[in-house]
């Protein structure tokens, strides 16, 4: 819990820091005035590219016979495809 405290106030901090010389109701009006449908095709470009790289790190963990450890005691064993509790 502690950990996750400093981590949040840590990251309070340097968000601060890169925003305390901003003007930030001229850069919520820039934000507006963005045309949403380039934004918009833009974000699901991004958005589509996270299927083709999962498949990829699957394909490539499970190459290797490697099992990555989770948050939670949990293990994704890449041979199976397939998350097993472990410990």
């Amino acid at each position: 819990m502690w950990r996750f405290l400093l981590k949040a106030a840590v990251s309070g901090v340097l968000v601060w820091l890169l925003l305390r010389h901003l003007a930030l109701d001229a850069l919520l009006q820039q934000m507006l005035a963005v045309d949403r449908g380039p934004l918009l095709l833009a974000a699901l470009c991004y958005a589509s590219i996270g299927v083709p790289a999962a498949w990829r790190w699957s394909l490539l963990f499970g190459l290797l016979q490697l099992a990555v450890r989770l948050p939670g005691g949990l293990v994704w064993l890449a041979t199976s495809g397939r998350r097993a509790a472990a410990l």
